[in-house]
């Protein structure tokens, strides 16, 4: 049975908050454990994911009428440039599976960020076969939205590739917001361990016993959640960066050996 070990980076993106191995039922194998696991764990794990901070990422919608991916993405920034409040060349966009009308899920981050968790992975020697919002990794609420609340943040999907992270206080408002413009109903399935009760939302609570990560473990849709390893981050393009630098003395190598072999 293939294991996943499934990563959360810590909001500062300095570190791993906590990590589980689950089956591909979702079911843990084992407990939630805090901090980094340790090399043995990572050596054996048949694939690895990191969930991100969906605080530090935003999801939306674009239309493109295109269908090839690698022209859409380099189309997308300029799709959504105005509504981004910083500068496209500073951003990372990613693209989630296509929907009808030619309209893509993204995913918007700072390349700054991504820098930050990819360089840190790096060096803790951890090589990440995908990289994931951590909010499109709740269980997807079949009537309205889901939720997980952690200290003074909720966490919130709406649908297969929507979502936002924010205050508590500010959780009724936004959900009213974003229910109106998406046709989505005001009515939250919280999940996980903390209960809470949210103004002029409709609120059913649901694995109480389930840590945050255990969660998101049952939830993780790997065929519909946004990777960002995409475009510069993707996996093709890390290891070309990684051997660019050893291109010239590979050529001189083949070189003396070919001289070697004429003579």
């Amino acid at each position: 049975m293939t294991e996943t070990l499934l990563l959360r980076l810590a909001e500062n993106g300095q570190g791993i908050r906590d990590w589980l191995l689950f089956d591909d039922q979702g079911e843990g194998q084992g407990l939630v454990h805090s901090g980094p696991p340790d090399h043995a764990v990572i050596a054996t794990a048949r694939r690895i994911v990191a969930l991100v901070p969906g605080c530090q990422v935003t999801l939306s919608t674009a239309q493109v009428p295109c269908r090839n991916r690698q022209r859409v993405l380099k189309a997308i920034p300029y799709a959504l440039e105005d509504q981004l409040a910083s500068d496209v060349e500073d951003l990372h966009f990613a693209l989630g599976p296509a929907v009808e009308g030619g309209r893509y899920p993204v995913a918007v981050v700072g390349r700054q960020q991504m820098d930050a968790w990819t360089g840190w992975l790096r060096q803790q020697g951890i090589q990440v076969n995908a990289m994931i919002p951590d909010m499109l990794a709740l269980p997807l609420a079949a009537d309205g939205w889901s939720g997980m609340v952690e200290g003074g943040l909720t966490t919130l999907r709406g649908g297969k590739s929507g979502g936002f992270c924010c205050d508590n206080d500010l959780v009724g408002m936004l959900i009213g917001l974003q229910s109106d413009d998406d046709e989505l109903h005001p009515r939250l399935t919280l999940h996980g361990q903390v209960v809470q009760d949210f103004e002029g939302l409709d609120i059913e609570h649901v694995d109480e016993e389930l840590k945050p990560l255990q969660v998101m473990a049952h939830g993780l849709d790997m065929q519909s959640a946004i990777d960002l390893m995409q475009g510069d981050y993707s996996r093709r393009e890390e290891w070309g960066r990684y051997l660019r630098p050893w291109k010239a003395t590979a050529a001189l190598l083949l070189a003396g050996l070919l001289l070697a072999g004429v003579s």
